[in-house]
C-alpha cells in the first residue's frame, strides 16, 4: 500500500502513501474533478492512530446495506403473492433447506468422475494466508461439514486454496480449482440433429 519507506537518523520509519491510495484505502469515494495526487506523510505512529481511529470491522454483519437487511426480513410469508408459492411450500423442507443436511446422499445409479488428461499428476495447491476473520469462517465451515459427515479427513495428493469472498449477507466459502481445471479433459459430446 505504501509507496516508499524511509527511516531517519532516530529509527523512525517515515511512510510516504498517495493521497488517492489513502482514499482507496479508507474506501472514500473520490471526486469527480481530477485533483492532483500529492504525496502524504506519515510516520508509523500516526499511521496506527489512523487506523485505530477508523475501527474498520469486516465481519459481514457489519455489512447493512439494503440487499443484507432485505434478505434478513425475508421469510415464508412473504412469498404468500407469488404464483408458484404452492410449489415453494411443497418442496420447502426438502430443497430449501436454511443449512446443510446430515450425511452424504443415498447412492445413484450414475456416479460421477472427472477425466484428466494426465492421472499421474498431483493436482496440489498450497492454502493461501487469510485474514482472521475468514479463517475463523473457513474453520468453521469445515468443522460444520465434519459434524455433518459431508467430509473426512483425506491424504489425497489434491488440494486446492480456500477463500472467502464476502456479500451483503455473510462470508462466501470458494475453492480455487483452476489448476485442476487445467489437467481435466473436456467432454465434447456432439449433438444429434433435430430435423
Amino acid at each position: 500500500m505504501f509507496t516508499i519507506g524511509v527511516v531517519d537518523e532516530t529509527g523512525v520509519e517515515t511512510k510516504y502513501i498517495t493521497r488517492k491510495k489513502l482514499r482507496k484505502f479508507l474506501r472514500i469515494k473520490t471526486k469527480s474533478i481530477d485533483e492532483p495526487d500529492s504525496m502524504m506523510v506519515r510516520t508509523n505512529e500516526t499511521i496506527k492512530q489512523v487506523a485505530r481511529s477508523i475501527q474498520r470491522r469486516d465481519l459481514p454483519d457489519n455489512v447493512g446495506n439494503v440487499k443484507a437487511q432485505r434478505y434478513r426480513e425475508t421469510d415464508w410469508d412473504s412469498f404468500k403473492d407469488n404464483p408458484a408459492f404452492s410449489l415453494l411450500v411443497e418442496y420447502k423442507d426438502s430443497v430449501f433447506r436454511p443449512e446443510l443436511p446430515e450425511g452424504l446422499p443415498e447412492k445413484r445409479d450414475i456416479e460421477h468422475r472427472i477425466d484428466v488428461k494426465d492421472p499421474n499428476l498431483a493436482m496440489y495447491r498450497q492454502q493461501w494466508r487469510q485474514s482472521p476473520e475468514q479463517q475463523r469462517e473457513i474453520v468453521r465451515c469445515v468443522i460444520d461439514m465434519v459434524k455433518k459427515k459431508l467430509i473426512c479427513p483425506s491424504i489425497s495428493p489434491y488440494a486446492a486454496p480456500t477463500f472467502c469472498v464476502r456479500k451483503s449477507v455473510g462470508w462466501r466459502i470458494v475453492h480455487d480449482y483452476r489448476y485442476l481445471n487445467s489437467n481435466t479433459a473436456r467432454q465434447s459430446i456432439p449433438m444429434r440433429k433435430t430435423s
